[in-house]
């Protein structure tokens, strides 16, 4: 009996040190989150409050991240592009410092959350969009809602047709809490000097978006956009495009990439009647890592043609 008790005291000491840790854990990101305010103050608009960045001059460039990517992925291209454009980057509800999420997270939801962003916010169309991998599928579904208020689309490695990750299902947000926020701990705590070494040449406010994203927050929307990916396909394959708008496919062509993805990537272009098909023949799936300069270059011709 006294074993059985003895047992019992260190079971409970034990989930009493782990509630403590936790604890102890929340109060200390808490802390060091203060470190990193956003670079610019919240939009708020009916869908909630927004964090949206834009910089330069001249026609509006939006440039839409991936599922599980922060804006922070493309401080390759933002800081080249705001030399010639206005450039705007900006977190999907429940990423970074935008407000939670709430609703489907469908492309059309999310497209037209975006068009809501930009009317609150002031910045006027005609828009140039630009979409990664699931980005690709918003962009896809805001030309197909809000056409007319482009010069242009962008398709960068778009997930159309592709199949949604294996994990959804897991509630993987739901089973490691701990180890991610010790995780996000680390890295808030560790600052800039942690980053990667593209990340350490980047601008101040990519840095500090790449250290301020929080992992268990993320992994919960990311839940909601691949649970709504099938829908989101279905919604982006029933909508037609303005057959006049001109629109880009850039398709990874590096050595890792699967033909399966490419042929995948060269069918949409038989689904868009302005399509043109681009292929990086040097990048993987992050192409505006790999690279930056043919999106770069992208970006300026359809900017150009959307001025005349």
């Amino acid at each position: 009996m006294r074993f059985v008790r003895w047992l019992l005291m260190l079971a409970l000491g034990g989930l009493a040190g782990v509630w403590l840790l936790a604890g102890v854990l929340r109060l200390g990101t808490a802390y060091l989150e203060k470190r990193y305010p956003p670079p610019v103050p919240l939009t708020v608009t009916k869908d909630g409050a927004f964090l949206l960045m834009c910089e330069g001059s001249g026609p509006v460039v939006i440039l839409e991240s991936g599922l599980g990517l922060g804006w922070d992925s493309w401080h390759l291209v933002y800081p080249k592009v705001s030399k010639f454009a206005r450039v705007c980057v900006y977190d999907r509800a429940g990423y970074g410092w935008s407000g939670p999420a709430s609703g489907q997270r469908t492309a059309d939801q999310l497209a037209d959350e975006l068009k809501t962003l930009l009317q609150v916010s002031g910045e006027k169309p005609p828009y140039l969009l630009v979409g990664h991998s699931f980005g690709g599928v918003i962009a896809h579904a805001f030309a197909a809602r809000h056409g007319a208020s482009l010069t242009g689309l962008v398709l960068v490695e778009t997930s159309e047709g592709s199949t949604p990750a294996p994990f959804v299902d897991r509630s993987i947000s739901k089973i490691l809490p701990f180890p991610l926020g010790t995780f996000r701990f680390r890295v808030l705590l560790d600052g800039v000097g942690g980053l990667s070494g593209r990340l350490r040449n980047a601008p101040k406010p990519f840095q500090h978006r790449a250290i301020f994203s929080s992992p268990i927050a993320q992994l919960r929307v990311e839940e909601g956009e691949l649970t709504a990916m099938k829908e989101s396909e279905h919604q982006v394959s029933a909508a037609a495009v303005p057959a006049s708008l001109p629109v880009r496919i850039v398709i990874a062509g590096g050595p890792e990439i699967a033909g399966i993805s490419i042929a995948r990537q060269y069918a949409l272009t038989t689904k868009l009647p302005s399509a043109v098909p681009v292929v990086a023949n040097k990048s993987g799936h992050l192409v505006q890592l790999d690279e930056p300069e043919l999106i770069v270059d992208l970006i300026s011709y359809l900017a150009k043609i959307g001025q005349k």
